[in-house]
């Protein structure tokens, strides 16, 4: 499927550090990135998994109306930098791959 996208990328702290809006992108699709975007950041979680909690009867129902608004559904990842070299051993015995 070909379909133009905006891909948005903010720091641990929610703060917009990069923006690409493909050709042909639909102009909403730049707050709709966004707000994915920083969903992930703020609960370093996939923006999917936060729309578990925000659904009616979920354990915070319109938690999505926080935060200047939430985008509480799919697309939203958190990126990590890998581990250093210092401390792959303490990453690995968390459950994450370094090195990539």
């Amino acid at each position: 499927m070909r379909l133009p996208v905006v891909v948005a990328v903010v720091d641990s702290g929610a703060h917009l550090k990069a923006l690409r809006r493909m050709d042909g992108a639909v102009i909403a699709s730049i707050d709709i990135a966004t707000r994915r975007a920083v969903t992930a950041a703020l609960f370093q979680a996939r923006s999917e998994v936060v729309g578990e909690y925000c659904r009616p009867g979920g354990p915070a129902f319109a938690l999505e109306l926080t935060n200047g608004g939430l985008a509480p559904f799919g697309g939203g990842i958190p990126l990590k930098r890998p581990a250093a070299k210092s401390s792959e051993h303490s990453a690995y015995r968390a459950g994450r791959r370094t090195g990539r």
